[in-house]
């Protein structure tokens, strides 16, 4: 539809407004509409009257929120615009079957549609409303009535008492409240209506200015001043400005140079408390009226690297120091300064998040943050600061005794305070005087309230204060007595200790208690079987007070273990009458023991061999009874150098005494007389040559590096490369290639197959080196 299209790039974001108060008297005129005597935020759309702060925005963070009540669903052309009761966001359904409010320091969505009876919500319904301090006034875009809900319990009531009996063909978007009135701005049709918001009762206007061309869609919402009402021109040729009191119209079009009106102009305005401004859709500028003068005053200075298209911009929102227009097809939220028509762009758009067409239709400023309420997009976003408090720490009680001077109690100068970004800080805190006023010569308790001391970005919506309480009282714990170490035998349990149960105190008065104490369980934990210091700490059980926490400290010292008995450990040979080099892979080893038990489960890891040689290692353990154990060894091979006398280490775990013990005797590992297979190459090489070893099975590649070496004449070792395909090893000449000489090639039996067999006979291979000369 055409209307739906133009509603689209049209509805527009709240403006804030800050006004003091309002004569009932306006341009020299009687007014017979109620005087405004407190600050309120509009956007043409929709008026909030409520009292607000006007800080500025102070941060520049984007925040999203998603999470729709249970019973709604998120579609396309949800929202047109929003108000504010001055806690909730409340967000005008045009397609969306249900009113939502979200809470604005929560982001909690509560979602309603008890509609009045009768009535029956379609499509392109509403586009925005009135928040009068108490209801909600949803504005009919093409609905035939005006819904008033009440802003606590939600209940609905309609009106449609239209002037000449019928709403016809007319269509609204947004509307201004005078403070009895609600003003029905017209998007379709010829009528300006006006609504007693105390009887319901509807009247027409429709006197235009002479000259006046309307246009098709001639108004996109309409700005309160305090004074006089002004309709926001879209296709109309000119601003027109409406006496609420008479009904009388004036017409404004004295463009600024260089300013052509198009269509589609404009798509909402703001009020900064002396101009209005327009907000442009498919307009090249931003225009500032002057309500007084009448003067107008164009800025198209857009932010660098912006570019300004059609639909830009869907309503702006005035924080007391500058204009934010709210993105609806543009790329990024713009803020306009109010006194220098400087402009920034902001786009940093929260992670998930697309920025698409049609996204945002309007806007509300809470005193903090802007808000930006979604048509096409998916998600409600904020723009601003995102932390705020969620609630201050727990302030320990603060005792003093009796006849203390007021001046020497101290209330913390900081409290901590936890934010909702999940962290914590310290802020200052300026403290009353206490409820009852503190008098440190009178007991009882006084509790004091703090004011918190915000620092830039940090906001406190819910006033959250800072609470400590001074109780005054007779006396107090000032010392413990002390008690000496308390040393017992190893092994002795806690319950054998004896830790007093009752300790002497001293109060602040220099009387003596005897009270009761708790004891903890030490630090460390207590061990009975282990030898050491434990520092036991007890709190104190009394109803005397303790603000300082004086607690009492004694030390159980525990005795060390006697020493154990030697164990004496046979260790025998099975299955080889000795151990070689050869046979040395899966060789088994029988473990006894006297004087101790195996226990019922054992693993290698319980068990270290000693004096071992390189790559033996234990493969697996059996208890063959609860003396006796067998270990199988697992050999990769390498070749040894010398005999070793193999040696074994029993862990704890192990044996049911809970000692490591070393076997009394060992066991020799002969090394294998094996010599090297010497193979001399006839002839000499040239200084790149490449060597290739052929095997009669497939190599393990892991054991090549470690298997083959080559030295010089001298037994310098020569860096090189060994590489295998298949059963070939392939030997690179070092990288600056050999110089002349002889060299000695090593094989030795660490060279495994896949089958995971060491080579049986090492290689010594001598080859000489000599440089052909080209003449």
């Amino acid at each position: 539809m055409e209307t739906t299209k133009k509603i689209i790039i049209a509805l527009m974001a709240i403006v804030l407004m800050t006004l003091g108060n309002i004569s009932e008297n306006g341009g020299g005129a009687p007014s017979a509409f109620a005087a405004i005597t407190t600050p309120f935020s509009q956007d043409g759309i929709g008026s909030s009257h409520i009292q607000m702060r006007v800080n500025g925005v102070e941060g520049t963070t984007f925040t999203d929120y998603q999470n729709w009540p249970s019973e709604f669903t998120k579609g396309s052309s949800s929202f047109a615009g929003g108000v504010f009761d001055g806690e909730n966001v409340w967000m005008i359904p045009y397609n969306a079957d249900h009113l939502v409010k979200i809470n604005s320091t929560t982001g909690e969505m509560t979602a309603y549609n008890n509609w009045p009876a009768g009535f029956t919500k379609g499509s392109n319904a509403f586009a925005g409303a009135i928040f009068d301090g108490t209801d909600l006034w949803l504005i009919p875009f093409i609905e035939n009535q005006v819904i008033q809900v009440n802003g606590t319990t939600g209940e609905m009531t309609g009106y449609s008492n239209w002037p000449e009996g019928s709403r016809g063909s007319d269509q609204f978007v947004g509307g201004s409240f005078d403070g009895t009135h609600i003003w029905l701005t017209p998007y379709s049709g010829s009528r300006l209506i006006k609504l007693d918001t105390r009887t319901g009762e509807m009247a027409a206007y429709s006197s235009w200015p002479n000259g006046t061309i309307l246009g098709s869609y001639p108004f996109y919402g309409s700005i309160f001043d305090g004074t006089d009402i002004w309709l926001i021109p879209n296709n109309a040729d000119r601003l027109i400005k409406i006496d609420p009191s008479t009904g009388d119209m004036t017409g404004y079009n004295n463009w600024p140079s260089g300013f052509t009106k198009s269509a589609d102009a404009f798509s909402g305005g703001t009020f900064d408390g002396t101009n209005i401004w327009l907000i442009p859709s498919n307009a090249t500028h931003v225009l500032k009226i002057d309500t007084t003068t009448g003067d107008t005053t164009g800025y198209a200075n857009w932010p660098e690297g912006f570019t300004k298209g059609s639909g830009s911009f869907a309503g702006g929102v005035f924080d007391g120091e500058n204009i934010w227009m709210i993105p609806s097809n543009s790329s990024s939220l713009v803020k306009v300064n109010a006194s220098t028509g400087v402009m920034t762009s902001h786009n940093n758009w929260p992670t998930g998040f697309a920025k698409g067409n049609n996204a945002f239709l309007g806007g509300v400023y809470d005193g903090e943050n802007i808000w930006m309420i979604p048509f096409m997009a998916d998600r409600v976003l904020t723009f601003g600061s995102n932390t705020t408090i969620d609630y201050v720490h727990l302030i320990t009680d603060i005792h003093v005794p009796v006849s203390a001077d007021n001046a020497s109690v101290h209330l913390p100068l900081n409290v901590d305070v936890s934010l909702n970004d999940m962290t914590t800080t310290s802020l200052p805190v300026v403290w009353d005087s206490g409820d009852p006023i503190f008098d440190a010569n009178t007991p009882g308790d006084y509790e004091f309230t703090g004011d918190l001391t915000l620092p830039p970005g940090v906001m406190n919506p819910q006033k959250i204060t800072a609470e400590i309480k001074i109780i005054v009282s007779p006396a107090i714990v000032a010392e413990v007595a002390q008690i000496a170490d308390i040393r017992v035998q190893n092994g002795t349990d806690l319950t054998r200790v004896s830790l007093p149960s009752t300790i002497a105190v001293t109060l602040t008065d220099k009387t003596t208690e005897n009270v009761s104490v708790n004891w903890d369980g030490g630090t460390p934990a207590y061990n009975s079987r282990k030898a050491g210091t434990y520092r036991f700490q007890g709190q104190l059980d009394t109803q005397i007070g303790n603000p300082d926490g004086v607690i009492a400290e004694v030390n159980v010292i525990v005795r060390p273990r006697p020493t154990p008995p030697p164990i004496n450990i046979q260790s025998t040979l099975m299955a080889n009458q000795t151990l070689t080099e050869e046979q040395l892979d899966g060789s088994t080893i029988t473990v006894n023991v006297s004087d101790t038990n195996f226990m019922m489960s054992l693993a290698p890891e319980y068990f270290t061999l000693q004096n071992a040689p390189a790559g033996l290692t234990i493969r697996e353990v059996q208890r063959i009874s609860s003396s006796q154990t067998e270990i199988t060894l697992a050999f990769d091979g390498t070749r040894l150098e010398q005999d070793y006398d193999l040696g074994l280490m029993i862990h704890n775990a192990a044996l049911t005494n809970g000692y490591n013990i070393v076997t009394n005797n060992s066991l020799t590992i002969q090394r294998s007389d094996i010599p090297y297979k010497v193979i001399v190459k006839e002839g000499t090489f040239e200084p790149t040559k490449v060597w290739t070893v052929k095997l009669s099975h497939e190599v393990e590649i892991s054991t090549v590096q470690d298997a083959l070496y080559i030295v010089d004449a001298e037994g310098n070792p020569i860096p090189s490369t060994f590489t295998s395909e298949g059963s070939n090893i392939f030997i690179q000449p070092p990288t600056e290639n050999y110089i002349d000489g002889t060299y000695t090639l090593y094989i030795t039996s660490k060279l495994k197959n896949k089958n995971g067999i060491h080579l049986k006979e090492p290689i010594q291979m001598i080859f000489t080196i000599e440089s052909i000369e080209v003449l």
